[in-house]
């Protein structure tokens, strides 16, 4: 992990001895690498690296998964009707809790039947006879032409549900930024249900959000439901979304589509996907589950010499007893342990979901397995996953095939992010932080994706190649993606909100530029007229590129574009 964040360790106690120099501090290399970081040293830019907002949430998130520690020190709150008027992020979007048998089957989730989402001591309103419910979010200016989105959750198959304090706020945000409704199924999980049980559901769920008036359900209460259904063929057009475990089956949903049929779909059809990390590979065997493993350095560690920084001066980032704190270097940090063992852990519960070990081979259950055949046949699809992550593999292989098969897959990486980073838009809780910039790329780059799809009837505006249109996202400098601008010009449209922002912002903190800026488009302008090329007065267009980051852009005239600032300006996130 590039860089060191002097948020993620213990401050120095206050002391009246003077900062060590930069000699004195490299009698030990990691009390060097800190008095680099605090500007000790000379040589060494302050900030390596992700922008504080990462690597807040880097640890944040691995105290969270590992049990460590929960964010703010409180338990996770699940959804209830309170919570609209609490948080910013519903605002400008209603919702209707659907019963469970309304959306799909009613199912019960108890600890006698061992459903992992019953926890009565934490958990108890998800234990419960009546679950199979539903959420229906509905953005402001919706209509009844207006794509939808059926949403798949994760959680492994074996917990979660619409109503868990991730999903909540996530589908509303989602329903707010793509300006689409946004269906949450609760599906039956695991061991209680199992992929071909989950598929259907998701089918039948995807045919009553195509024959069903998300408004007048809204404006009428649950109540309202039987009397909103509409004929099929006046649908609009249907996307399949998840993460994780979720991710898996909405790829194994347009997978089934493209080879015997949805089954519970009975005519409705999807026009395109958009999978965040998703689990494609039931397996568990590719090679980022190695490479990608959770490592951290602990200086703390019995076979580590203290650090020999003179008691008389002090350098930033060491604690009151002069030892440095543990510092996180590489990996996916939702998931720290070993190679083999987590491989193993995470196929037997692929196999639990998939039903028997064959199965979890099926190239329908287990996506990365899909033959191109199928592939070809695929609606478009676009992919997020972080660089870091266990899964970073299988998802550049399924993207790989699909597009070598014929097939229409955009792909998205991000570098320092982890498993499910784009549920975190909001900062991980810390009061410091209040959003996390690839997890804002993600959510505009999703609903520039699917609104493209609507308006070109489901066809992306790049040209297929036989190489998944892939885009590499990089913090630099500290609160600009590198790849936001030159995807907005490859899709030919403008980029959201933030352009006129972001305009503005250039003009008042570099005027020399924008008049350099100027100057280079007279002379440009002068020189294409002599010539006579000048063929209309639309705006330059950067050309689709040929293969993965072909787009050309100019640094120097600012054309990054920072998602920091987006929509959804207040937001809450991860947790409620």
């Amino acid at each position: 992990m590039p860089g060191l964040c002097a948020l993620l360790l213990p401050l120095a106690a206050a002391s009246e001895a003077p900062l060590c120099t930069c000699d004195q501090a490299s009698k030990d290399p990691l009390a060097k690498e800190y008095a680099y970081r605090s500007g000790i040293c000379a040589g060494s830019p302050p900030q390596l690296g992700a922008g504080d907002e990462t690597t807040v949430c880097q640890d944040a998130v691995h105290a969270e998964y590992n049990k460590k520690g929960r964010f703010n020190g409180a338990e996770p709150e699940n959804f209830n009707a309170s919570s609209v008027d609490r948080y910013p992020v519903f605002n400008g979007v209603s919702h209707v809790r659907l019963p469970a048998g309304v959306v799909t089957e009613q199912w019960s989730c108890r600890e006698s039947n061992a459903c992992g989402d019953c926890d009565p001591a934490h958990n108890p309103r998800q234990c419960s006879d009546e679950r199979g419910y539903a959420y229906l979010w509905v953005p402001d200016g919706a209509n009844s032409s207006t794509p939808r989105i059926l949403y798949v959750h994760g959680g492994s198959w074996r917990t979660g549900s619409p109503e868990s304090a991730s999903y909540a706020p996530f589908c509303a945000m989602i329903a707010k930024t793509a300006k689409m409704p946004v269906l949450a199924l609760d599906y039956t999980l695991t061991p209680v249900g199992n992929f071909s049980v989950i598929l259907a559901q998701i089918g039948r769920a995807l045919h009553w959000l195509a024959t069903h008036e998300p408004l007048a359900i809204v404006a009428g209460g649950p109540a309202a439901a039987a009397e909103a259904s509409t004929a099929l063929n006046k649908a609009p057009m249907l996307f399949v979304a998840g993460d994780s475990s979720g991710g898996g089956s909405a790829a194994s949903a347009l997978l089934a589509q493209a080879s015997a049929g949805l089954p519970g779909a009975a005519g409705a059809v999807l026009s395109g996907g958009v999978l965040f990390s998703p689990w494609l590979n039931l397996q568990c065997d590719t090679p980022s589950y190695a490479s990608q493993i959770f490592t951290l350095e602990d200086v703390h560690s019995s076979t580590r010499e203290e650090p020999r920084t003179p008691e008389q001066c002090r350098i930033p980032g060491l604690d009151g007893q002069g030892k440095l704190a543990k510092v996180a270097i590489g990996g996916d940090i939702a998931y720290a342990g070993y190679p083999h063992s987590l491989s193993a852990s995470f196929a037997d519960i692929g196999e639990v979901y998939a039903g028997s070990a064959a199965m979890a081979q099926d190239p329908v259950a287990s996506p990365m397995k899909a033959l191109p055949s199928t592939l070809a046949r695929l609606p478009p699809v676009q992919v997020h996953v972080g660089v870091g992550e266990l899964l970073a593999s299988e998802n550049v292989i399924f993207a790989s095939k699909m597009a070598g098969a014929g097939g229409a897959c955009e792909l998205h990486t991000y570098d320092q992010m982890w498993h499910d980073f784009t549920m975190y838009y909001e900062g991980c809780d810390h009061p410091r932080v209040s959003k996390l910039l690839f997890a804002y790329s993600s959510l505009n780059l999703t609903a520039t994706f699917l609104n493209r799809l609507a308006e070109n009837a489901g066809q992306v505006p790049w040209r297929r190649n036989g190489a998944p249109f892939s885009w590499t996202h990089f913090e630099y400098p500290i609160g600009v993606d590198t790849a936001m601008e030159p995807y907005y010009a490859a899709m030919h449209r403008p980029p959201p909100r933030a352009f006129e922002a972001m305009q503005q912002m250039r003009a008042t903190a570099a005027p020399k530029r924008r008049l350099s800026v100027v100057a280079g488009l007279f002379l440009s302008t002068t020189f294409v007229l002599l010539l006579g090329t000048a063929r209309s007065n639309r705006p330059a267009r950067i050309a689709p590129p040929r293969a993965a980051h072909h787009a050309s852009f100019d640094l120097s005239a600012g054309t990054f574009l920072s998602t920091r600032v987006g929509d959804g300006e207040e937001v809450i996130g991860k947790r409620l």
